[in-house]
Order: structure tokens, then C-alpha cells, then sequence
């Protein structure tokens, strides 16, 4: 475990009982939206969290903290993300920057759970160094209105997108899941999710070996009401893109001639008035 990392949920003044179901909605839904956040950063490590406390009593507190293998630096960011994410719901009925519709639903999970046991206050998050992060009726309202602007005012367009190869996952050929590979988009500084035929699921694969990797991939684009893409599917075309030093190089061995030889202010005299 990354040394001093923690984050605690709180509930000060529980005074009934709390449903199995309930309970697996506030401990999941924390710590997948924390995964979420890590991995927007970060996919090629586990940036999983994991509960090494938790008290049923009142208080309610679960204390997380990264799994061994997650960088100290990534589950760092990922706090603050997460109190950033958590700041901007507060204060706004709009979706936070390059927050993403999964770790929303993570983060609304938890928010559902605290309303089916009719807790309106003394709901906390915690940390030593970052501080405490309120969730207050506000709160309630306003992730309420985000999740249905990810549910209504989302929009689809079949276009082009450019990024980077960063995952292939999925459970194959002939899985039951349907295969997908991330895109990192560096115009919009994020990674979407793209879901392509079983049959390809080799090929992506094998394009992993030629890391770093650009592709271009056009297919059906699921966007946000910021414009923002949140996943691709139906790719019909993808092609891998040249670097662009090895694009520089091919334009400097490549010899274009229209003019036949002639002296070029000669040659646009001709054009232009049919002369010679």
C-alpha cells in the first residue's frame, strides 16, 4: 500500500440498520469511482481500493486505502480528483470537467444508498491531509440533475476520432462480453471506451506490441451535452496512423515536379496567359 494514502466515509449519526444490499452500495460504489478516476489517469496499473476498516456502528466509517500495486503518485491524483469531483457536484447542476458517466454512477450508487436509509446529514468524507468533503442535501439534488443530463441530453453522430491503442480487454472470440479497446484522445484529454466485432478481437490485441500506438477509428460516437465523447461502437474502419516524423521524412524524399523543368514564373506566365 502506498504509505499515508487513505480516504474515509462516514455516517455520524446512524440510527437504523442498514440492508446487506445498502451496506454493498456504499462500500462498491466509493471504491469504484475511485478506480474509475485512477484509471482515467493511469490504465496500465491496478489502480484498484481496497477496505482495510469498517465500523457498523455509530458512526458508520470505512476506511480505504490503494491496493499494494497502485503508484503513490496516482492514488494521490486520484484523491484529489475525487474531493475535486465532489467540490464541483456541490456547488454545480452540471457535469464536472472530463468527469466521466461511469464514476458519476459509482458516485450515485453510494448517494442512493444513504437516501433508501433516510439519512439527510452528518454524511462525510475524510482524509488527514485533503480534508472533509460534506455531502449535503444540495449535493443530493444536484447528482440527481448530472445523471440525467449523462441519461437524456447524451447524443450519438457517426464521426472520426484520433488517439492512442492504450487497452484491449473484453473475453475474447467467443466470449459472452462484448470485446472493446481503449482510445486516448488527446484532444479531449481523455480515454473512451471503443467496442468493435468479436471476429477483430486478435488484431487489436496484436496492435499492442507496436506500443505507442495511433489510430484513426470511424464508427458510431456517444457524446455528452459538453461534447465530450463518453464511447464509440459499430467501428467500420480504423487505420493506423503514421508518425509524424516518418510523415516528415516521406515528404522530404518525395520529388514534386509540375512545371516539367521549366523556370516556375515562366511556367505560371504560360498558364495564366497561354503563351510559349
Amino acid at each position: 500500500m502506498p504509505e499515508n494514502i487513505d480516504l474515509k466515509f462516514e455516517i455520524l449519526d446512524l440510527v437504523e440498520e442498514i440492508s446487506a444490499e445498502d451496506i454493498a452500495d456504499i462500500l462498491t460504489g466509493t471504491a469504484e469511482a475511485l478506480k474509475n478516476i485512477g484509471d482515467e489517469q493511469d490504465d496500465t496499473v491496478n489502480n484498484n481500493w481496497k477496505i482495510v476498516n469498517i465500523s457498523m456502528h455509530s458512526p458508520l466509517q470505512v476506511l480505504y486505502v490503494p491496493e499494494d500495486k497502485t503508484r503513490k503518485e496516482i492514488a494521490h491524483e486520484t484523491r484529489k480528483e475525487f474531493y475535486a469531483i465532489l467540490e464541483f457536484i456541490e456547488e454545480n447542476r452540471e457535469i464536472p470537467p472530463g468527469c466521466t458517466q461511469k464514476t458519476i454512477e459509482c458516485i450515485y450508487k453510494v448517494i442512493l444508498a444513504i437516501k433508501r436509509i433516510r439519512i439527510a446529514k452528518n454524511i462525510r468524507y475524510d482524509s488527514r491531509d485533503i480534508g472533509t468533503m460534506v455531502i449535503t442535501p444540495k449535493f443530493d439534488e444536484h447528482i440527481e440533475y448530472i445523471v440525467q443530463l449523462f441519461k437524456k441530453e447524451a447524443y450519438t453522430e457517426w464521426t472520426t476520432l484520433i488517439g492512442k491503442l492504450s487497452e484491449v480487454g473484453g473475453k475474447g472470440p467467443t466470449g459472452d462480453e462484448s470485446p472493446y479497446f481503449n482510445l486516448y484522445s488527446k484532444l479531449f484529454q481523455k480515454r473512451v471506451r471503443c467496442y468493435f466485432a468479436d471476429e477483430d478481437f486478435d488484431k487489436f490485441h496484436d496492435y499492442l506490441q507496436l506500443n505507442p500506438i495511433e489510430v484513426s477509428i470511424f464508427g458510431k460516437v456517444k457524446f455528452n451535452i459538453k461534447g465530450i465523447p463518453l464511447s464509440v461502437t459499430e467501428i467500420t474502419n480504423h487505420k493506423i496512423l503514421t508518425p509524424h516524423e516518418e510523415l516528415s521524412k516521406t515528404s522530404e524524399k518525395c520529388n514534386i515536379d509540375i512545371t516539367g523543368g521549366m523556370n516556375t514564373l515562366d511556367y505560371l506566365h504560360r498558364v495564366r496567359y497561354g503563351e510559349g
